[in-house]
């Protein structure tokens, strides 16, 4: 397991007003708490899954890399 320093987590409120806290290493929604601050306490013990970070990792090398652009005369 590891841990990314200085993680900015999304937040994100749902229809039934529940505040939501998604890591953006592993994009698993980490919490949900009626209240935003309480968000915090989970947000500071989550580890990201190696598998999960490897996979993202991976899958992002698989993508084509784009040709620079000439410009226009």
């Amino acid at each position: 397991m590891s841990k990314i320093e200085g993680t900015v987590f999304l937040h994100r409120v749902d229809e039934y007003g529940v505040f939501e806290s998604a890591c953006p290493g592993c994009f698993e929604v980490i919490s949900r708490q009626m209240s935003e601050t309480a968000l915090a306490a989970d947000e500071e013990r989550h580890l990201c899954s190696e598998l999960i970070l490897r996979d993202t990792l991976d899958f992002f090398r698989t993508l084509p890399v784009p040709e620079p652009r000439r410009p226009r005369r």
